[in-house]
């Protein structure tokens, strides 16, 4: 009885098929075909990963490495702050809950004192000293904030996007609602983001963590000089 032919690696010619009896025939290298020649067992790796030892039958698999929605890379940083009055639940819990089925960069939060809500997806502190929150700043890629007006020009002054929620005065967040005022009449502003809407906190939160970076070189120091004069008039008016 004639003995069927077995395929074998071509050792010499890498990613080529060839059989002993006929000749090479050149054709794709897949791992599926190995597995189904060989007649046993292969040894898979990332591409990105080098091997102990070398294995003749060891192949490479793809790296899969995201670049806007999977891992970021390690520049990227997120700053949530509340103020230094007091605790802002409703806006950590939103970012716990977005950070917790998302791959975010590193998020530091100061979330103040009194709340009764922890977040379990970053670390936090209750206060943070002037000059560690100055090097964060510094270092954000995104500032998550209340509609502070110190957190704002802070955020402008360093040219970094800010997403700003609101207190509001009817969820006992504030005793007026002087912040709403404040994002209502600055909500126009290139790199300021309003959350008015919980719903919508996620999308809006991602928008601005992948705005442009150059977002502030174009005609930054009017558009700093017209936000300044806002909030001046704005106080002055209340």
């Amino acid at each position: 009885m004639r003995k069927a032919s077995v395929d074998c690696i071509d050792r010499s010619s890498p990613g080529t098929i060839c059989n002993p009896i006929r000749k090479n025939v050149g054709s794709a290298d897949t791992l599926a075909r190995q597995h189904c020649q060989l007649r046993t067992g292969l040894v898979v790796r990332p591409s990105c990963k080098t091997l102990s030892q070398r294995n003749p039958n060891a192949m490479a698999a793809p790296c899969r490495t995201k670049q806007k929605n999977g891992l970021l890379g390690p520049s990227l940083m997120i700053l949530v702050t509340v103020g230094t009055q007091k605790s802002f639940d409703r806006l950590i819990r939103l970012v716990d809950s977005w950070a917790s089925y998302k791959t975010l960069p590193p998020i530091y939060a100061q979330i103040g004192n009194g709340g009764d809500y922890i977040p379990s997806m970053f670390p936090y502190h209750p206060f943070l000293p002037k000059s560690r929150l100055e090097e964060l700043t510094q270092q954000a890629t995104l500032i998550i904030s209340h509609a502070g007006m110190g957190s704002i020009l802070t955020a402008r002054q360093h040219r970094k996007p800010i997403l700003v929620v609101p207190r509001r005065e009817d969820l006992n967040e504030h005793r007026n609602n002087h912040q709403c005022d404040t994002a209502r009449s600055l909500e126009d502003t290139p790199g300021l983001y309003v959350c008015w809407n919980d719903k919508d906190f996620d999308n809006i939160a991602e928008s601005a963590l992948y705005a442009p970076r150059d977002l502030f070189n174009h005609q930054y120091s009017t558009q700093l000089g017209t936000l300044i004069n806002k909030l001046k008039n704005w106080a002055n008016a209340t």
